[in-house]
Parts: C-alpha cells; sequence; structure tokens
C-alpha cells in the first residue's frame, strides 16, 4: 500500500516548523559560544548565573530546535517525496545530524550541567576548578565544532550540492 504524501500545503507548514527548529539550534549554538568567548564572571555568583544562562540556552533553545529538527526532518523523509537517502546532501544532513545530536547529548550536555553544579556548589572556588575549566574547555572546542557544521547545514540545505543518488 502507498504512504499517503503530506499536500502542498501541509509541506509548506512543515517547512516553516523545520526552518524554525533549525534556526533555533543553530542561533542557540552560536549564542552559546559567543557567550563563551565573550563574557568572563569575575565572581562565583557570576559563574553560577553564567551557568545557568548557558544551560538555559542549550535546554530551551539547542536541545528544543535539535529535536524539532530531527523530528520535522523524519516526517519531511516519510511524507514527501524527498525520503531519507534519495539526495547526497540529505543522506549528509541525516549523518551530520546524528552525530551533532550525539556529540550534545554524550560530550556537551554533561558538560554544561555539570558545571551548574560545580559553579553553585563552589561559586568563587569554581573559578579555579580543573573540571569546571575542564568543561569549559571542552564546550568551547567541540562547541565550536558543532556551531560550524550547524552553518554548514545553511550551505547544504540551500544549494544541494551533490548530484542525486543513482539508484537502480
Amino acid at each position: 500500500m502507498a504512504r499517503k504524501m503530506l499536500k502542498a500545503k501541509g509541506v509548506k507548514i512543515l517547512k516553516m516548523f523545520h526552518i524554525l527548529f533549525s534556526f533555533a539550534w543553530i542561533i542557540g549554538a552560536v549564542a552559546m559560544q559567543s557567550g563563551l568567548f565573550i563574557i568572563k564572571p569575575q565572581t562565583g555568583d557570576e559563574l553560577y548565573m553564567y551557568s545557568v544562562m548557558l544551560k538555559m540556552i542549550d535546554d530551551y533553545l539547542i536541545i528544543t530546535g535539535a529535536m524539532g529538527a530531527l523530528a520535522t526532518g523524519i516526517v519531511y523523509s516519510v511524507w514527501t517525496h524527498w525520503g531519507f537517502f534519495k539526495h547526497n546532501w540529505i543522506t549528509v544532513k541525516w549523518v551530520m545530524t546524528l552525530l551533532q545530536i550525539l556529540l550534545g547529548t554524550f560530550v556537551l550536555g554533561p558538560c554544561i550541567n555539570g558545571n551548574v553544579v560545580i559553579a553553585d556548589r563552589l561559586r568563587d572556588a569554581a573559578l579555579a576548578d580543573p573540571v569546571f575549566l575542564g568543561n569549559i574547555k571542552t564546550v568551547m572546542i567541540w562547541g565550536t565544532v558543532q556551531a560550524s557544521f550547524l552553518l554548514l547545514y545553511i550551505w547544504v540545505s540551500v544549494l544541494k550540492p551533490w548530484k542525486r543518488k543513482h539508484v537502480g
């Protein structure tokens, strides 16, 4: 039995939400990296609020954006003509998306969440805590990689590079 496809209006609404979630994810990553490189807390209270700010960006923009983009991407692949692997550029986006989500979940998220706890508990002493500082360094390095790849999504999505796969 053939799968029902979304009609033109449904695809437009889906596209609107996919772009919204994708940009929340991208803007969240860029905002987080900007905050990491620009803001330099001087006291324990500032450090705690800084850590909470990073966690809020992660929870409300990055995670919501990533999960929304993933969900709308699945809907795109199942209920439109785009498919999961019909075009090389879509395959690249799927691989990048899954790797980005895994990196965020298992590397960046624990560092960000852990630093809120450390900053709350240690306050001024967190400014010299090796775990706290290591977490910041990890997020600065891998967060920059992630934000760069998210910006690459825009290029891939707009230009749709790489020719269609030969199926058959």
